[in-house]
């Protein structure tokens, strides 16, 4: 059986979102592997000081494993992504750090409050015509999504309301888009308590292009 994590170290960034808590669980089940640490980066203490307490408090037997490897392997710290020293001072704890810097080197990432998800994002098609293509996940209803853009002078939106859509739901958009005139574009999602996600912007070029966030 494949075990791909056995023995790792993982950093977890925004851990006590929406997003960070399901892989956290998933990861303590331990169905890829027994790891070495779990460490959970977030900003807000708050939220760490709950999710610590959720998981003393577990109390159903098919959670036994989870709270044995919770003992175990989680380590909080405090910290934003967006401060060098902070993430420095963690990082080096970490196995194996390639795979956070490259993909801040690609823009294959989304940035997220936790509450809004994105996934499998592309912009695609050729020339002045293209296709915004990405998944969203939400918790609160979504108000709307939006595409921003620019040509180099100026940037304008176009804003699509999505508040005829339930709460605790998924969604795959495909947005024409014309890329005449344009430089780049990217794609944000925002929830009715203002909770939002957005890609990093996407450079236009005559020839196809294609990107992913979020895998």
């Amino acid at each position: 059986m494949n075990m791909p994590l056995e023995g790792k170290r993982l950093l977890i960034t925004g851990g006590t979102g929406s997003l960070g808590k399901v892989l956290t669980r998933r990861l303590l089940s331990g169905e890829m592997g027994q790891l070495a640490k779990i460490i959970i980066f977030s900003r807000d203490e708050a939220k760490q000081h709950y999710m610590r307490i959720e998981y003393q408090h577990q109390i159903a037997a098919t959670d036994e494993i989870i709270y044995r490897n919770f003992q175990q392997l989680l380590e909080f710290r405090i910290g934003d992504v967006r401060d060098f020293h902070s993430i420095a001072n963690v990082l080096p704890t970490v196995d194996d750090t390639s795979p956070i810097i490259n993909a801040m080197k690609r823009g294959d990432y989304f940035v997220t409050s936790g509450e809004v998800l994105l996934s499998n994002y592309a912009v695609e098609g050729t020339g002045d015509q293209r296709t915004i293509s990405v998944d969203v996940e939400w918790t609160y209803p979504l108000n709307f999504v939006e595409l921003v853009w620019g040509d180099g002078k100026t940037t304008d939106r176009q804003v699509i309301s999505t508040t005829d859509l339930p709460p605790f739901g998924k969604k795959h958009f495909q947005i024409p888009f014309n890329a005449a005139g344009k430089k780049w574009v990217r794609f944000a999602a925002w929830d009715v308590a203002t909770n939002g996600a957005f890609v990093q912007p996407v450079r236009l070029s005559k020839a196809a292009t294609t990107t992913a966030s979020g895998r």
